[in-house]
């Protein structure tokens, strides 16, 4: 694994499947095939240093996955892998659908209003039903910002901005 390479949830292992190593894992990709089209994930042991598992094979079931490493043989050890957390490198990922973005591509961007008075730092995005909700941090509160097209005038991944419809009270300090 490059050094500069940094890793993104794709599944988390929610039990073994049958005594020859097979896992179920809860898929967190809008691709239920998403882990037939990898060679390998990764896990993180104890100390956080990722460990690389090897796909033998990876079967659909819904919003489920059923995976074969080569590392895990039996049922011991896909046990041991139970509750643990899969992951990706940055360039394993497919591209973000056309006008949309990874939640870690939007971390650490500006917000400015579309009248161009900065307004804060994205530092977070709320998956909720209905549509995500971006947190921006205003000096030392947070506000939050639908992710509709009402308030998300555009998000420009090069100029790492987010450019939002000026609405008055939107970050303005409560009195």
């Amino acid at each position: 694994m490059k050094e500069e390479q940094e890793l993104c949830q794709i599944g988390r292992v929610l039990r073994p499947h049958g005594i020859r190593g097979e896992v179920k894992v809860q898929v967190f990709s809008d691709r239920s095939d998403r882990f037939g089209m990898l060679d390998h994930v990764y896990v993180l042991n104890g100390e956080n240093t990722p460990r690389k598992l090897k796909i033998l094979s990876a079967r659909n079931q819904g919003a489920l996955a059923l995976l074969t490493f080569a590392e895990v043989s039996d049922r011991d050890a896909a046990e041991a892998l139970k509750g643990q957390t899969l992951f990706i490198e940055d360039d394993q990922m497919l591209p973000a659908p056309e006008g949309k973005h990874y939640i870690h591509e939007l971390i650490g961007m500006e917000v400015r209003t579309d009248g161009g008075r900065f307004s804060g730092t994205l530092t977070d995005v709320l998956a909720l039903p209905a549509h995500n909700v971006y947190v921006v941090e205003v000096g030392d509160r947070e506000v939050l910002i639908p992710a509709v097209p009402e308030f998300i005038l555009s998000v420009d991944t090069e100029k790492r901005r987010v450019t939002v419809r000026e609405m008055p009270g939107l970050f303005d300090e409560e009195e």
